[in-house]
């Protein structure tokens, strides 16, 4: 917390000097919902997260990319109608929610220069 604040009280003195900050990109990623595992006919959870998804939160999916793998071995694949950026990919804090992991879409800003004007 300390850190934050220095940061903060920095990043105004800076300002209030008259330093640009120049322009920049970056990426954020925005929630747009929870993709379920599948689920069998008694409710119970029917896949696992497909080996070639694990551990590659952030990283695109696209619809066909293999998703889940059922517990007999097929591979299930997404089938959305885009491209998904997977967060929290197996986490076992989602499997309460019998979710396998959370979608976002890939948003790009472009932030101007910053600068005091006096």
């Amino acid at each position: 917390m300390r850190n934050l604040v220095k940061c903060c009280l920095d990043f105004t003195d800076k300002l209030n000097q008259g330093v640009t900050f120049p322009a920049f990109e970056t990426e954020a990623y925005q929630y747009f919902g929870l993709q379920d595992y599948p689920i069998n006919s008694d409710g119970e959870i029917s896949a696992m997260v497909h080996p070639n998804l694990q551990g590659k939160d952030y990283l695109p999916q696209k619809p066909g990319d293999p998703i889940f793998l059922s517990f007999d071995g097929k591979a299930i694949p997404y089938s959305g109608n885009r491209t998904v950026y997977p967060i929290f990919v197996n986490d076992p804090s989602m499997r309460i929610l019998k979710a396998a992991f959370v979608k976002t879409d890939k948003l790009k800003f472009s932030i101007p220069d910053i600068q005091v004007m006096k």
